[in-house]
């Protein structure tokens, strides 16, 4: 449709002079509340999250699925914010899955990267809602147009040649921002081979997509200490690990070489357990004290964790 076409040239329009509006030095603007801070007024930092990964202390990631967790994180004194693909669906009333229409991804990033303020956001894309690596590639400058100073991409059960073309279609049209590319291999989380073999299978995965340009690579699932010393060993790029049972102390996970560490869903399934289970309590009760807990957040401690001076 002309129309439609009009109005999407018109919002590229309208974001590219944002960009360039943020990117010059502005005037200084008087103090805003959180709720009216325009998304341009900071963009996050590639160069900041870069560093991020570098010899020192791991990155450790609390996803957020919402701009209300982002903000409750950031105000948390977090170095960076990541996404949670399956906490992202959740929160806008969609199964996890590469099911999440793009419009609600956009949102989501938009508002996060608001609420983060100058706190460096990563967002997950899943397997990037497409097997057009051109078209994963504009998602990915769409969410550089937004502020997103990283993504991760996954392979999940596809073929591990196609993320690679993905890799290097990203690498390619957001070559001018840098955006932070971490690969996801999906080998233990998803059990694509054998126990013995997946290993093997995942040293050689990350291996590609360092080569198709991956700034980082992402094995979900490991855990044993040998296993993820040799994933260290066998790429040059940053080790991302997942939060999971069984997995080394954060002292050990140094020691190995780990540069990130995730908790993946697990934040926003503690909040909706927990706002489900008391809901089904009052549900029967209509007793308030149900969704009384010693770390709740009463109204004006909670308001003053959104207003930005």
């Amino acid at each position: 449709h002309p129309a439609a076409a009009t109005s999407e040239s018109a919002k590229a329009s309208i974001l590219i002079s944002s960009i360039e509006r943020c990117t010059s030095t502005p005037p200084r603007l008087p103090s805003l509340r959180f709720s009216e801070r325009p998304v341009f007024i900071v963009r996050t930092s590639v160069n900041a999250f870069r560093k991020l990964h570098e010899d020192g202390e791991i990155l450790v990631l609390a996803n957020v699925w919402d701009a209300g967790s982002a903000g409750l994180v950031a105000a948390s004194g977090a170095r960076a914010i990541a996404t949670s693909s399956a906490g992202v669906a959740w929160a806008w009333g969609y199964p996890d899955g590469d099911i999440l229409p793009r419009e609600r991804l956009f949102d989501t990033v938009e508002t996060v990267c608001r609420a983060a303020g100058d706190v460096p956001v990563t967002v997950d894309i899943e397997s990037g809602f497409s097997d057009d690596p051109v078209d994963v590639g504009e998602l990915a400058q769409h969410l550089c147009d937004l502020g997103a100073a990283g993504i991760n991409l996954e392979d999940g059960t596809g073929s591990p040649d196609l993320l690679c073309e993905k890799i290097a279609a990203v690498k390619r049209m957001t070559h001018d921002a840098g955006l932070f590319v971490n690969a996801r291999a999906d080998v233990y989380l998803r059990e694509l081979t054998p126990e013995a073999q997946a290993l093997r299978e995942s040293m050689d995965r990350v291996e590609l997509y360092a080569q198709a340009g991956a700034d980082g690579v992402f094995v979900p699932g490991v855990v044993r200490a040998g296993d993820i010393a040799s994933l260290v060993q066998s790429v040059a790029r940053p080790l991302n690990v997942l939060a999971v049972a069984g997995l080394p102390s954060l002292a050990e996970l140094q020691r190995l070489g780990v540069r990130r560490v995730s908790a993946g869903a697990l934040g926003a399934k503690l909040a909706y357990g927990t706002a489900l289970a008391a809901t089904h309590r009052f549900l029967q009760s209509a007793v308030a004290s149900e969704f009384f807990s010693g770390d709740s957040l009463d109204y004006t401690e909670t308001n003053r964790i959104f207003t930005r001076e």
